[in-house]
């Protein structure tokens, strides 16, 4: 699911409580840099925060309350959040998603 807000400054933060059944095949939690956050992330509700400051070029990503990564962005661009399943493989791919929350500060 992409997001119609689309931005070039500001602070702007998603939030949802994301389930990744085990019929899924190969799940990890990963930020666009390859950077696995987390694995064997099965059969659970979690939180995922990302916090995106495009006006520093920062993004901040939190599972379950807890700080995870600061990654660079990769420039002035526009910006906008997506909320889903990237499929790599011959497996099932399904997540859940619930109490999505966006979050905009100029």
């Amino acid at each position: 699911m992409r997001w119609l807000q689309e931005y070039t400054t500001g602070s702007h933060m998603w939030e949802a409580d994301v389930y990744v059944p085990t019929s899924t095949d190969g799940a990890t939690i990963k930020i666009y840099n390859g950077t696995v956050l987390k694995t064997g992330a099965y059969n659970t509700w979690q939180n995922l925060r990302v916090a995106h400051d495009a006006t520093a070029g920062k993004i901040d990503v939190y599972v379950d309350d807890r700080h995870v990564a600061t990654v660079s962005d990769r420039g002035p661009a526009t910006r906008h959040f997506k909320n889903g399943v990237y499929h790599r493989g011959s497996g099932r791919a399904e997540s859940r998603f619930r109490d999505i929350t966006y979050w905009v500060s100029p």
